[in-house]
């Protein structure tokens, strides 16, 4: 099931990132790319917020020149800790904070002619 999500956030995550391909060559996904949501779509076609991270989960991919990517999103709203020191939280604190934020460094590679966007996941 994290694979299906998973699936469906890069869709929507990469789909506005591949029209600018198609419209404006590989310099156009350059930059700092805000995330707007993270939905799942079910058998039906219905579109609903993802139940992971929320309705208003907030996140950011950020395409350099050089070639590298960096991802990151977090869940809404943002698990809190009960001490301001996270060094005394308690498992259940821990894993909630944990579950809540995803983030992913890499490579990526575009296909212009295709219009496609490709992230490389390569061992290091």
């Amino acid at each position: 099931m994290k694979k299906y999500r998973m699936f469906i956030f890069l869709f929507v995550l990469l789909a506005i990132p591949n029209l600018c391909i198609a419209q404006g060559g590989k310099e156009a996904i350059l930059g700092v790319w805000k995330l707007i949501s993270i939905e799942t779509i079910g058998p039906d076609g219905q579109r609903k917020p993802s139940e992971t991270y929320g309705k208003n989960p907030a996140g950011l991919i950020i395409y350099h020149p050089t070639g590298y990517m960096s991802v990151q999103f977090m869940k809404d709203p943002r698990p809190t800790f009960a001490s301001p020191n996270p060094g005394n939280a308690n498992p259940e604190e821990i894993r909630s904070a944990y579950l809540g934020y995803y983030a992913y460094f890499g490579t990526y590679e575009v296909n212009e002619k295709e219009g496609l966007l490709f992230t490389i996941f390569r061992p290091v």
